[in-house]
């Protein structure tokens, strides 16, 4: 008799955590699923991602302005056996680049993650 109302009970909380983990209306739901997209990154390209910023913000000869995100667009790709994962460097705009007194602040860098490993394997940069 205990057993079967301890699996009563299990049965009742799992019930309850399942239909209380979505915390949306109907409509809000529907609008939840309505929402496009603006830019998919599959899951690997993150984990190459998570691998060239590390590295990418142990750059000694960039300052922290320099290395700051807001610099760069960030680009990914793939070959046969890594991902590349691309910091392009933006260009400022006029008042920044008479601020810095220079055109670009950050570095545009690419890096090669092992697809397998997820090591970095090489890296490029544009010294200015």
């Amino acid at each position: 008799m205990q057993t079967a109302l301890y699996r009563l009970i299990v049965v009742m909380f799992c019930i309850s955590f399942i239909m209380g983990a979505s915390n949306l209306s109907a409509s809000d739901e529907l609008e939840f699923h309505e929402i496009e997209a603006k830019v998919k990154v599959p899951g690997e390209y993150l984990k190459a991602w998570n691998v060239a910023y590390s590295a990418f913000s142990k750059i000694e000869d960039l300052s922290d302005e320099q290395k700051k995100l807001k610099y760069y667009d960030i680009e990914f790709s793939e070959d046969n056996e890594n991902y590349i994962v691309l910091f392009l460097g933006r260009l400022l705009s006029a008042e920044e680049g008479r601020q810095y007194k220079r055109k670009a602040l950050g570095r545009t860098t690419r890096y090669w993650i092992d697809k397998d490993s997820y090591k970095s394997t090489k890296r490029f940069f544009y010294k200015d």
